[in-house]
């Protein structure tokens, strides 16, 4: 939807969406899925037998261009929701809509928020590291931790040895230390 809507433009062929997709004030999403699939599936098998290829890519980027709308004025208006629940500057979004960059670059400009973070496996994987930093935190209250470098997915967070060796050291009963000349050729063993 974020790529070809940048093509589109707005279309009163797809206003009735409108109706499909209502974000309240007080934090409540309404969306109704099966209209809303129905009537762009209406819409669109009709124009289909009337137009030009390039036509129908037209009415296409068009509703990607009202769905995108669609979607950045419900997440910003439960965001605005959000803040003024948590009054916290800092977003963490996940699932697959935490991808549109376009969307995340209009929460900044448009809500309170100065910082989102968007983890790497932003699919629906991101509930589960929702629900063991809410564990961490809230239930077991185990301090926050803090990056002080840019996290990548590829390589993860490098630690000095020291701050190795302090981690080994505290926690010496429930590890078994081992030094491995030929990493790699282990790994492999084990695998096999």
């Amino acid at each position: 939807t974020m790529g070809l809507s940048a093509y589109g433009k707005p279309n009163q062929a797809f206003d009735f969406l409108d109706a499909y997709v209502v974000a309240e004030e007080t934090g409540k999403l309404s969306v109704d899925n099966l209209s809303l699939y129905l009537g762009c599936l209406g819409v669109l098998n009709d124009a289909k037998l009337r137009m030009t290829e390039v036509q129908f890519f037209q009415l296409k980027a068009d509703l990607a261009f009202k769905v995108q709308t669609l979607l950045e004025q419900a997440v910003i208006t439960l965001c605005h929701y959000l803040y003024a629940k948590t009054q916290t500057p800092y977003l963490c979004l996940a699932g697959g809509v935490a991808l549109n960059s376009v969307m995340n670059g209009k929460l900044l400009k448009k809500t309170p928020f100065k910082h989102i973070f968007v983890p790497p496996p932003a699919g629906d994987s991101g509930i589960s590291l929702g629900a063991a930093m809410y564990a961490s935190h809230q239930i077991h209250r185990s301090p926050r931790y803090y990056l002080k470098q840019a996290f990548t997915p590829y390589l993860g967070v490098t630690y000095e040895n020291d701050v190795i060796e302090e981690a080994v050291r505290r926690h010496s009963d429930q590890l078994k230390r081992e030094l491995c000349e030929d990493p790699i050729s282990r790994i492999a063993d084990y695998i096999a």
